[in-house]
């Protein structure tokens, strides 16, 4: 019984301590060939003023793009279902698709 006990303890402990090295080496592989940082370079037109946020609003603020309308069409929606403010609205997370759209087709086809 003790030796099976030992036995035990010795393949789990060995499986854990490889387990957390290719953890470790998954880590290190991704540091060495995962995404490069680019470094942001001054944008002559702006005289090096380009780290500061008041150079950059004036760019930011054109015209909504077709996401932001669609986000704000949503805020407003829930804020006129929830009988509240659309400045309440925080945050609209789309759905995670879960399953293929074959499979979503073929449920809406049964119903």
């Amino acid at each position: 019984m003790r030796d099976a006990v030992i036995l035990a303890v010795l393949g789990m402990g060995t499986v854990m301590i490889l387990l957390y090295v290719i953890n470790l080496m998954i880590l290190v592989l991704g540091k060495v060939f995962g995404p490069k940082q680019t470094k942001k370079t001054e944008n002559p037109k702006q005289g090096g003023a380009a780290s500061s946020p008041a150079a950059a609003a004036p760019a930011q603020a054109a015209a909504p793009t077709e996401d932001e309308a669609i986000v704000a069409v949503l805020a407003a929606a829930v804020a006129a279902y929830l009988n509240t403010s659309p400045d309440r609205v925080r945050l609209v997370v789309r759905p995670i698709q879960t399953s293929a759209a074959w499979a979503q087709a073929g449920r809406l086809e049964q119903n």
